[in-house]
């Protein structure tokens, strides 16, 4: 499978992730009236909830943002060769951020393990007897296939510590493929030339491209998760 075909699968299992969070979300603002009204002493966990999928949110958008932020203008002979500098920095400063972020990657997620904890204490808090999805009872959700679909929305990424750090790992493999493949446009091994910086330009902004709308969707994630735990404080 080519890089692309590579790229384009983990950004739809990125895709997954943002949507199913953003399910729980939804689920958590729309049952919030019904959570303060009969189940207040339940609104600490479900924040709790909150923060530690935000901390692996944010994780993924530090990811996504190595190969989204370098910007300039291609034009004169003079200016491809002021880029040729400004490109050689930015892949070698990017590759730096990569394996400073493989380095971090147990603190790019929430805890799995505080995730499980939460989810049980909240399932243990509904009145109608404890099972996989019961917690979403505290918000109002009926027993049915809604409440079974949050639950796995939460199973499917957020407990389990193998299945996260794989997201993460393979999200930062690709993006040391995607600036070793732009690198590499540049010229052969140990060489760089001014000329090639348009090609290695446009090959830059298609990776950038494809990984920006999952930097996009994960930003604006960590910000309606900021804004739901802020509701449930109060």
């Amino acid at each position: 499978m080519s890089i692309v075909g590579e790229i384009a699968d983990t950004l739809q299992l990125l895709a997954r992730v943002v949507n199913d969070t953003r399910t729980l979300v939804k689920s958590i603002n729309d049952g919030r009236e019904y959570l303060a009204r009969k189940h207040p002493d339940a609104a600490n966990d479900f924040k709790e909830l909150l923060e530690q999928m935000q901390i692996t949110v944010e994780g993924l958008a530090s990811v996504t943002g190595v190969v989204t932020g370098f910007r300039f203008t291609v034009g004169s002979e003079y200016a491809q060769e002021r880029d040729l500098a400004r490109f050689n920095e930015y892949v070698i400063d990017q590759g730096k951020k990569i394996e400073k972020l493989r380095g971090e990657i147990r603190t790019l997620k929430g805890s799995c393990d505080r995730i499980r904890e939460l989810q049980k204490s909240l399932n243990k808090r509904d009145g109608e007897g404890w099972s996989w999805s019961s917690m979403f009872g505290l918000l109002g959700v009926e027993p049915g296939p809604s409440r079974e679909d949050l639950a796995d929305a939460i199973g499917e990424f957020y407990t389990s510590d193998e299945r996260m750090i794989e997201t993460i790992e393979e999200t930062l493999r690709l993006a040391e493929l995607a600036l070793a493949d732009v690198d590499s446009k540049l010229g052969p091994p140990g060489e760089a030339r001014a000329f090639n910086v348009p090609a290695a330009a446009q090959m830059l902004r298609v990776y950038a491209g494809a990984f920006q709308k999952s930097q996009q969707d994960l930003r604006r994630l960590v910000k309606d998760l900021e804004e739901t735990e802020a509701a449930l404080a109060g």
